[in-house]
C-alpha cells in the first residue's frame, strides 16, 4: 500500500481536529515495476545484441552485448543510426534495401546481414527488427534483437571451400582418367585391332592373288575377323554404360566376368541383392567400380580366384570384391588412377570405398553406397 497522511484543522487559530489517512493499492503497479526491472536485466545481460532506436532510427539505447560485439560504447553509438555505424564495403545492398523498405512501411522484418564494428571488424548477425507503436498507432521507436552468427558463417565458408576443393579434385581425377582411357583405347586400336585387321587383309590378299590354299587362307582370315569382333566388343563394354543396355545388372556382371580371362575363376553371391532399388547413378557407379577393379585384378594381381558379393540393406548397397592375388602396399599406390577412380565414384554419391591389402595377401575392396 501507499499511505498519505493529512492534518485537519478548523477555526481561526487552526486548531488541530484530526488526521486523514488515504490508502492506495499499488500491488499491480509494483508488480509491473518489478517485471520491468527483471526484463531490463534480462535484456541487458542476454548474449543477443539488443538495440532500441527512435522513430528516426537513431540509437537511444543498446545492451552490453552490442557494445562488446560492435566495439562502440553506448555514448559513441547514441544518436547515430545503425547504418551510419555498421556500414561497410561488403554489406549486401539488397538486404539494406529490404530493411529500409520495411522501416518505411513500419513493418517488422528479419534476416541476416554483415555488419562492421568500430575497428572495421566484420561480424554476421541474424536480426529481428520490430516497430513500436503508441496507443494511437503512431510510430515511437524500433526494437532490434540480433544473434551473432559469425562463427557459424565461418564454419559454413570453410565447408564450402572444402566442397569446392573436393569437387575440383574430382574433376581433375575424372579428366586424368578420361585421358588415360583414351590413350588405352588408342593403343588398343593401334597395337591390337589394327594388327588383327592387317593380318586379315593379308590373307584376303593371298586369296585374291591365288597364293597358297584358298580354304586355309579364308579360314585364317575368318579367325582374325572374329578376333577383331571380340576385341571391339571388349572395348565397347568399357565405354558403354549399363543403363544404355537392356540387360539386367546381374547379366552385366556376367559379361564383365568374361573379360577376366579363362585363368580367373569368379564366384558371385548376389542372393541378398535387389537390383530393382538401384537408380541410374548408383547402377552406373557400381558397374564402373566393378569394371575398374576387374581390370586391376586382371592386369596386376596374378590372382586365380575372385569373389564378388553384393547385398542390399535398408539404406545402403554393400559390395565386396576379394581376390587371392599378390596384393600390394596401399600406401605406395593409393594415388593411382584405378584406385582414385573407384574412390571418387563412391564419394560422388556420398559413399565410401576401402581397400584392405598387403603384399602377398590378396586385396579386398569394400564399397558402401547410400540408396
Amino acid at each position: 500500500l501507499s499511505v498519505c497522511k493529512e492534518s485537519v484543522r478548523t477555526g481561526a487559530r487552526s486548531k488541530l481536529r484530526g488526521h486523514v489517512f488515504t490508502f492506495n493499492d499499488i500491488t499491480e503497479s509494483r508488480h509491473n515495476r518489478e517485471n520491468l526491472d527483471l526484463w531490463s536485466r534480462v535484456i541487458q545481460e542476454t548474449s543477443n545484441l539488443v538495440v532500441i532506436t527512435d522513430a528516426d532510427q537513431r540509437i537511444i539505447w543498446a545492451n552490453d552485448s552490442f557494445v562488446k560485439t560492435s566495439g562502440y560504447t553506448l555514448y559513441e553509438a547514441i544518436h547515430h543510426t545503425p547504418g551510419e555505424l555498421l556500414g561497410g564495403p561488403e554489406k549486401n545492398p539488397t538486404e539494406v534495401k529490404k530493411i529500409r523498405l520495411a522501416i518505411k512501411r513500419q513493418k517488422p522484418i528479419k534476416g541476416e546481414i554483415l555488419n562492421y564494428g568500430k575497428n572495421r571488424q566484420k561480424y554476421w548477425v541474424n536480426y529481428n527488427l520490430h516497430p513500436v507503436l503508441d496507443d494511437n498507432g503512431r510510430l515511437i521507436k524500433y526494437f532490434s534483437v540480433q544473434t551473432d552468427i559469425t562463427k557459424l558463417k565461418k564454419i559454413q565458408e570453410e565447408f564450402l571451400q572444402q566442397q569446392i576443393r573436393h569437387h575440383t579434385e574430382l574433376a581433375k581425377a575424372a579428366i586424368i582418367a578420361q585421358e588415360k582411357k583414351q590413350i588405352e583405347i588408342g593403343q588398343e586400336l593401334h597395337d591390337n585391332i589394327a594388327q588383327i585387321l592387317a593380318a586379315t587383309k593379308l590373307y584376303l590378299g593371298r586369296i585374291i592373288k591365288e597364293q597358297g590354299d584358298p580354304r586355309e587362307n579364308a579360314s585364317l582370315g575368318n579367325e582374325y575377323i572374329q578376333m577383331a569382333i571380340d576385341e571391339i566388343r571388349h572395348l565397347s563394354h568399357q565405354l558403354v554404360a549399363p543403363r544404355h543396355l537392356k540387360n539386367s545388372f546381374k547379366e552385366e556382371i556376367k559379361i564383365l566376368a568374361s573379360l577376366l580371362g579363362s585363368k580367373l575363376k569368379l564366384i558371385t553371391d548376389v542372393r541378398k541383392f535387389d537390383e530393382q532399388i538401384l537408380n541410374p547413378d548408383i547402377r552406373l557407379a557400381m558397374y564402373r567400380i566393378i569394371q575398374e577393379q576387374f581390370n586391376n585384378i586382371d592386369k596386376h594381381s596374378a590372382a586365380r580366384k575372385v569373389r564378388l558379393h553384393i547385398r542390399s540393406e535398408p539404406s545402403h548397397i554393400i559390395m565386396e570384391i576379394h581376390d587371392d592375388g599378390r596384393g600390394f602396399d596401399i600406401s605406395k599406390v593409393s594415388s593411382g588412377i584405378g584406385i582414385t577412380n573407384i574412390c571418387n565414384r563412391a564419394e560422388a554419391l556420398n559413399g565410401e570405398a576401402k581397400f584392405d591389402t598387403t603384399p602377398g595377401s590378396g586385396c579386398r575392396l569394400s564399397v558402401t553406397l547410400p540408396i
